[in-house]
């Protein structure tokens, strides 16, 4: 589930600029500071897309869950702080359900490699 090369130099430029102008957008027209926002991405294998969200804190969707959502404060610091390439690297732990058709790939391959 890691970023191509292309995709994290994009990222690495963006994300910082985004989350601080959609942060300015929130404050203006719906008056929530940055403390009222959670800002979230999701991406594979749990979406199939890369996509950011901005909901208020007090909100509790299964999508918000750790395992499902890494925040955005915590991606924009890896990639800047850490390394461009974070995400090329490091390993992300994920939640999927018992019906999602990666597990069932996942326990082929481990039962395969069991019996090898």
């Amino acid at each position: 589930a890691c970023l191509p090369p292309k995709t994290c130099t994009l990222v690495y430029f963006l994300l910082p600029n985004f989350s601080l102008l959609l942060q300015a957008c929130l404050k203006e027209r719906y008056g929530l500071d940055a403390s009222q926002v959670r800002a979230f991405i999701h991406y594979q294998p749990s979406y199939y897309h890369l996509h950011v969200h901005f909901t208020h804190v007090r909100l509790q969707q299964p999508g918000t869950v750790v395992g499902k959502a890494h925040l955005l404060d915590d991606v924009i610091d890896n990639i800047t702080l850490i390394n461009e390439q974070y995400y090329q690297k490091c390993a992300l732990t994920y939640q999927l359900n018992e019906s999602h058709p990666l597990l069932a790939l996942l326990r082929k391959h481990h039962d395969q490699a069991e019996n090898v």
